[in-house]
């Protein structure tokens, strides 16, 4: 199965990644294809996600689980994927035998007189069109809104969740581990363990330092 590049960001950029833009071909590929497990070990999954069967997420991971697909990525421009455009030749058409000899220069046929009238009117009015179109456009004002995606937090959970409760105990001075954030946060160790794992493993901006604890890198 091939997932247009774009696309692969868009999914991965919904599900928290916010580095996902910055990954190369191949780091892209390896997530696709091992996109279910990702899937099955995220404790807030968006419910845009959850709700739509047709989301191309769930499309991807039914076709690795069910069909034991594997997931390749192109681009827009791929080669691979354009289509090949044919030229159609042209017979050439001659009037008299002189013509066709040499002898004698083309001769232009009423209709082909008439055909050049019109296209030339209609290059004009087209010329005049597109000048009228840029001077409109030089008065407009072009502003670019940014939008940022609502509802989740820096990490990439969603707001208001226990994950999200959990990420606003970090810090990115000082190492706590989970016995402390479970207590600060009144969240079972369990489900710390499991959201600070699951954040780590997937370069959610958390770092584990064996024997000091969870710290932010945002």
């Amino acid at each position: 199965m091939k997932v247009l590049r774009k696309e692969a960001i868009s999914i991965f950029k919904e599900l928290g990644y916010k580095t996902a833009r910055r990954w190369d071909r191949d780091l892209i590929v390896r997530k696709l294809n091992k996109l279910p497990r990702l899937i099955e070990g995220t404790p807030d999954l968006p419910k845009e996600i959850q709700n739509n069967a047709n989301h191309m997420c769930n499309v991807i991971c039914r076709a690795i689980t069910h069909e034991g697909e594997t997931i390749e990525l192109y681009e827009e421009g791929d080669a691979e994927m354009a289509k090949k455009k044919t030229k159609k030749k042209t017979k050439k058409h001659f009037n008299s035998i002189a013509e066709y000899e040499g002898k004698e220069a083309p001769k232009k046929s009423k209709n082909k007189k008439n055909k050049d009238k019109v296209k030339t009117k209609t290059a004009k009015k087209v010329k005049e069109k597109t000048k009228k179109s840029k001077s409109k456009d030089k008065t407009k004002k072009v502003v670019k809104v940014k939008k940022e995606k609502a509802g989740v937090n820096k990490f990439g959970y969603r707001i208001g969740t226990q994950s999200d409760i959990v990420d606003s105990a970090l810090s990115n001075k000082k190492h706590k581990d989970v016995a402390k954030l479970a207590e600060l946060t009144g969240m079972t160790k369990a489900f710390v363990r499991m959201h600070l794992n699951h954040a780590v493993d997937n370069d959610r901006g958390i770092k584990y330092v064996d024997g000091k604890g969870y710290i932010s890198t945002l």
